[in-house]
C-alpha cells in the first residue's frame, strides 16, 4: 500500500487506505485490509512548504498490532508539529 498525502489530511494519491489529519503534524492512516503482521512502513516529507525550507522529521508514532492502522508525526527538528505534504509506503503479507 503507498499513497501521497495533503497537509491537512486529505488524499493526494494512491490506494486501500484512509487517513486524518488528528492534530497538528499528526496522521493516521487506516488500511482497508489488515495485514498480518504490522507492515514495514517509510514516510517521508515531500518538501517544507514555508520559506526558507526546514528540514522537518517524519517518525511513525505507533502501530496497531494487528497491522491495521499507524500514526505518522511530522516535526520540525526542535520537536514541534507541522503540518506538511508527505509519501509512505506499507509493505508486508497481506
Amino acid at each position: 500500500v503507498y499513497g501521497s498525502i495533503e497537509r491537512d489530511g486529505s488524499r493526494r494519491f494512491g490506494a486501500g487506505f484512509n487517513v486524518r489529519r488528528q492534530s497538528k503534524g499528526e496522521y493516521v492512516i487506516t488500511f482497508h485490509v489488515a495485514f498480518k503482521r504490522p507492515p514495514a512502513i517509510v514516510a517521508t516529507a515531500e518538501h517544507a512548504e514555508e520559506k526558507p525550507r526546514k528540514v522537518l522529521n517524519v517518525v511513525l508514532d505507533k502501530q496497531t498490532d494487528d497491522g491495521r492502522s499507524a500514526v505518522i508525526l511530522i516535526q520540525t527538528p526542535d520537536g514541534k508539529p507541522n503540518d506538511n505534504r508527505f509519501s509512505f509506503v506499507a509493505v508486508a503479507a497481506l
